[in-house]
Formats: C-alpha cells, structure tokens, sequence
C-alpha cells in the first residue's frame, strides 16, 4: 500500500484485523508482562533429605510449595516426627510457612 491510497477499504481492515487478532490469540504473552512461575517440587526426588534440608532448599531456590511424598525414606508421613502428633503437624506447618 502506498501513501497515495492510504484509505483502506472495509475488507482489507476485517483481513488485517483478523490476522492480528489471531496473532494475539496465538502468542499472548509476548504482548504481556512476564509473570514469576510458581513452581514445587516432590520429595520423591530428594529421599534421603531430613526435613530441615527439604524447606532450606525450596526457599533457597524459590520455590513455593512442597509436595510431601515421604521423608528419609518413610511413605507413612503418619510415622515421621513432622507429622506425627498435632503440635508436631503444627510446627511443621509454621516452619514451611516462615520459609
């Protein structure tokens, strides 16, 4: 198109119209400021680690939450002293939340 015929005419705006519109549908968030992704991990990946060296890793590397899958190798959380006893669940609960 030419600066001559600048006008453009209802059928060329609905075509170019659409096409950006479906760009936008197609790739949005290169048009939307970038979030942080909040992300967890499972301790079925780390089943030697204690509790302590579970929160201190998720905090260190920005975690925000903990799938508790078993610790030191326990699967029964019910026997681990974390969870164990209500104070216990108590503490533990307020230990993930100041990390």
């Amino acid at each position: 198109m030419t600066i001559a015929s600048a006008k453009m005419g209802r059928k060329e705006f609905l075509q170019t119209s659409s096409v950006l519109v479906a760009g936008l549908m197609v790739m949005p968030s290169s048009f939307l400021p970038k979030k942080m992704q909040r992300l967890s991990f499972s301790t079925l990946g780390c089943p030697d680690w204690t509790f302590q060296q579970i929160t201190d890793f998720a905090a260190q590397h920005g975690y925000a939450g903990i799938e508790v899958r078993g610790l030191l190798r326990q699967m029964d959380l019910t026997q681990c002293p974390e969870f164990k006893t209500v104070e216990a669940r108590g503490a533990t609960i307020k230990r993930m939340k100041e990390k």
